[in-house]
């Protein structure tokens, strides 16, 4: 079964810990467009953030984490596009 065709995107942005189902088209922060099944973990890292001077702040790992969990979904979207 093709789980992704199933699953849907969601867009989150760690400035502001805002996750939205639909990419902000107003929005000056980059949105990070993730699977709906990261929805739980992104919520866990928003309540255990802390506020900087330039948004929410998180563990350097989470940070991390973002672009590669963003990689592997784009690219599991084009396979199954195929």
């Amino acid at each position: 079964m093709n789980m992704s065709k199933l699953e849907k995107s969601i867009w989150f942005e760690t400035q502001t810990g805002i996750i939205r189902d639909h990419k902000s088209e107003t929005s000056n922060f980059h949105q990070f467009e993730l699977p709906e099944s990261q929805r739980m973990t992104l919520d866990e890292q928003v309540s255990n953030a802390t506020v900087g001077s330039g948004g929410l702040e998180y563990k350097p790992e989470f940070y991390a984490l973002l672009p590669i969990w963003e990689r592997q979904w784009r690219q599991r979207q084009q396979r199954e596009r195929r």
